[in-house]
């Protein structure tokens, strides 16, 4: 089975409401069921790429860049070397259990490193440390981890950490 890879539409959300529902039930992504899915699917200022199953019409996965929050609890220069606003977050990565193996999480981060780079940003993400499925993934392609917070957050009644991701090729903070 293969599959091609096209920006996100708004009129993919409800197929990938459907494919949220199923990495929740069969992966545990995301961690906790978003109050609003739709607006979890869509944080502000996002936009992304889906990967669509050849032969089908519907996406089976998504990944977006977005932008970074400026936040004085999260020293992002410090971890990533590079200004909140410098920054491409990659985020709400998630893919169809039924396509697992297909290597459509590797497309679409590719894709959306390539994405962040073009348009002059630093391309990052971060992770909780129980999301062992995606810190393989991460890890397996050479991505590697560079740091740590503590999220302002709530996710089940704690302020969660949270590990923060630097793609292969990328510098360390520091290495300047």
């Amino acid at each position: 089975m293969s599959f091609s890879l096209r920006p996100r539409r708004p009129d993919d959300l409800p197929a990938l409401l459907e494919v949220l529902r199923a990495a929740f039930e069969q992966h545990g992504y995301p961690a906790e069921w978003p109050e609003d899915p739709y607006a979890f699917m869509s944080p502000p200022g996002a936009y992304g790429w889906v990967a669509v199953l050849d032969g089908e019409t519907k996406p089976a996965a998504q990944i977006l860049l977005r932008p970074v929050e400026r936040d004085p609890r999260i020293d992002w220069e410090g971890l990533t070397g590079h200004p909140p606003e410098d920054i491409a977050l990659l985020a709400r990565l998630f893919v169809d259990p039924r396509a697992s193996g297909l290597g459509i999480a590797r497309a679409l981060l590719d894709q959306a490193v390539a994405a962040g780079r073009a348009e002059g940003r630093f391309p990052a993400l971060d992770v909780y440390p129980d999301s062992e499925r995606a810190t393989s993934i991460y890890e397996r392609m050479g991505w590697r981890k560079v740091g740590e917070y503590t999220g302002y957050w709530l996710r089940r009644g704690e302020h969660p950490l949270v590990y923060v991701y630097l793609p292969p090729e990328a510098e360390p903070a520091g290495a300047r």
